[in-house]
């Protein structure tokens, strides 16, 4: 638990590809702090699961969905430095 965080955390924004339980949890951590998130669809999991929406009602952040990785570096980029 304490990489996922470490992760999520030590990062100005989040790309999500895919992922299990690990990954839910780093997409918990950085919604928790607001960070800046993009979800690559159609790469199944969790980034499926929370993509163009929030994690919960709080609507803290919501999780930007893109087609390609490239959009998704290029969508991160302008979160983080608006």
């Amino acid at each position: 638990m304490t990489r996922d965080f470490l992760n999520a955390l030590s990062a100005d924004g989040v790309i999500i590809v895919g992922g299990g339980s690990g990954t839910l949890s780093e997409i918990c951590a950085a919604y928790m702090y607001k960070k800046p998130m993009v979800a690559i669809r159609n790469t199944g999991g969790a980034a499926d699961k929370f993509i163009d929406g929030y994690v919960d009602h709080r609507k803290n952040v919501k999780i930007i969905g893109v087609d390609t990785a490239k959009d998704a570096v290029k969508k991160i980029v302008e979160l983080i430095t608006a």
